[in-house]
């Protein structure tokens, strides 16, 4: 079925979708905001934890609805039963998948700590706190960019502990280094799924750094939905521009 479908179809299936999740997901937030307060407490305070678990899933489901290769490779004639993750066992697939988990709740957890930081350590200002924004984004992208250098050398740990055979050696992507952020957060068709969630990791982040931005008093110059809107409008047309270019 897949197969006769055009492309464009599923792009706007998946932006569809990204629209609809993206309304929910807002509204969701501001009545939680309203009726209890969603504060990001202290650093390793509940209130912090709570805070990224939410924001964070709530994203990460938005940019992966929002990745039009997904679609097309799961609608192509073998779907994705080709990538690697696929050979692996029920329980396998399991631990890695935890093992994904953690490892993205740390990175959010990491990066919403770092945003709120520099927020508060700013001058409250709406000139201030757009500034902030910005290079908070800058520091959100170094931040990516080295987890997706060293992801690698942690799952291949893992690949290690449940395959006999793998050798001991180092498989830190350093050549990474020399491609832009764009090319590794907008996979096209065929991209396999270490791939699509390095995109998707990408992409969360950078929404969950201006959901921040609004959090850290930014809501009161009402300019955290025009933000939130404008990294998920440029996002879409980068994927756009990628899939179908």
């Amino acid at each position: 079925m897949g197969d006769s479908l055009p492309p464009v179809f599923w792009f706007f299936l998946s932006y569809g979708l990204t629209v609809a999740w993206a309304v929910l997901f807002w509204t969701g937030w501001k009545r939680i905001d309203q009726r209890r307060p969603v504060s990001a407490g202290t650093l390793f305070s509940m209130q912090r934890l709570r805070w990224v678990g939410l924001a964070g899933s709530g994203l990460l489901v938005l940019v992966t609805l929002a990745q039009p290769a997904l679609w097309l490779s799961a609608a192509g004639p073998n779907g994705l039963s080709g990538d690697s993750f696929f050979t692996l066992t029920t329980l396998q697939s399991a631990g890695l998948a935890a093992l994904t988990t953690v490892l993205l709740f740390a990175l959010f957890w990491l990066s919403a700590s770092k945003s709120f930081f520099l927020h508060r350590l700013l001058p409250r200002g709406a000139a201030w706190r757009g500034l902030a924004t910005l290079f908070d984004l800058c520091l959100t992208t170094a931040l990516w960019l080295g987890a997706t250098i060293l992801a690698p050398q942690i799952y291949y740990g893992y690949y290690r502990m449940i395959l006999s055979g793998l050798p001991n050696q180092w498989v830190i992507k350093t050549d990474l280094l020399g491609q832009s952020p764009l090319s590794l957060s907008t996979p096209g068709f065929g991209a396999s799924l270490a791939d699509l969630a390095v995109a998707a990791s990408f992409w969360g982040l950078c929404l969950i750094t201006f959901l921040v931005a609004w959090q850290t008093r930014v809501k009161a110059y009402q300019i955290g939905p025009s933000l939130f809107g404008f990294v998920a409008g440029v996002a879409c047309a980068l994927l756009w521009w990628r899939q179908f270019a």
